[in-house]
C-alpha cells in the first residue's frame, strides 16, 4: 500500500468562488441587489412565482 501526501498551504486559497457577472447584469438591467437576490431565490424553488410590474417591464425590453 502506497500513501501519497500532498502538501497543503493554507495561507493561499486555491479556489476563488467570486463571480462578478451577476453584478454586471444587475447594473446593466438597473436592478437593486435585493431584487436580483429575490429573483434568484424564486427561480431555484419549485413553486411558481410572479414578478413586480417594474421588474417585468425591464425584462421585456
Amino acid at each position: 500500500m502506497v500513501v501519497l501526501t500532498i502538501p497543503v498551504e493554507f495561507s493561499k486559497p486555491i479556489y476563488v468562488g467570486e463571480r462578478d457577472d451577476s453584478d454586471m447584469l444587475r447594473k446593466k438591467m438597473g436592478f437593486s441587489k435585493g431584487t436580483l437576490y429575490c429573483m434568484k431565490q424564486n427561480t431555484t424553488s419549485d413553486k411558481p412565482f410572479t414578478l413586480n410590474a417594474h421588474v417585468r417591464e425591464r425584462l421585456e425590453t
